[in-house]
């Protein structure tokens, strides 16, 4: 539930930062003081629309396993069709997430930093990702391969890499989408 709150005040730091202020340890914990009950209010917002996406999903799953029947007892038995019908809806269960996934991307700094409300965060935020869809996706699977390909090799320590890089990708994703202003500080 305070994950969404602890993301807003890194999102406080990097504009503290960008704004030509040291960053500071409690920026982490700034956004307590300010937005807790709008991104509390907003993480809830998002554990419905994941389970609303969800149901779908789970049902086009059991449709497929349920299909498969009992002749197969593991991945290596199936039939190339049953294979294809299983990465349909792999491909399907990607497809239905995504919307929750676009209106859930920017609605923590929109929230911080605009003081949208949540539900209105949301609907910008899915708006911005439609609009800028190409970067988002291309954003999105490289995070995923590469923090597949650190876990795999690094046993997950590359992470302690890759979650602040990506956070500040994040955020300057954030400023290309909904501000005008130049990063530089020069």
């Amino acid at each position: 539930m305070i994950t969404f709150v602890f993301v807003g005040g890194i999102i406080k730091g990097c504009a503290a930062q960008v704004a030509g202020e040291e960053l500071r340890f409690n920026h982490l914990f700034s956004a307590f003081k300010t937005h807790s009950m709008p991104l509390i209010v907003l993480c809830l917002l998002y554990i419905v629309a994941l389970i609303i996406a969800f149901i779908p999903i789970t049902a086009l799953f059991l449709g497929v396993f349920l299909s498969l029947g009992e002749n197969t007892a593991s991945i290596d038995q199936l039939s190339s069709g049953d294979s294809v019908r299983l990465i349909i809806v792999m491909i399907l269960g990607m497809i239905i997430i995504l919307p929750v996934t676009m209106s859930i991307w920017f609605a923590p700094a929109l929230v911080v930093l605009h003081n949208s409300k949540p539900f209105e965060a949301m609907k910008m935020s899915l708006k911005g990702c439609l609009k800028n869809i190409v970067p988002f996706l291309v954003f999105v699977f490289a995070l995923m391969i590469i923090s597949s390909l650190l876990i795999v090799f690094t046993l997950g320590l590359g992470l302690l890499v890759v979650v602040p890089v990506a956070m500040i990708t994040y955020y300057t994703s954030y400023r290309s989408v909904w501000t005008d202003q130049s990063l530089s500080v020069a």
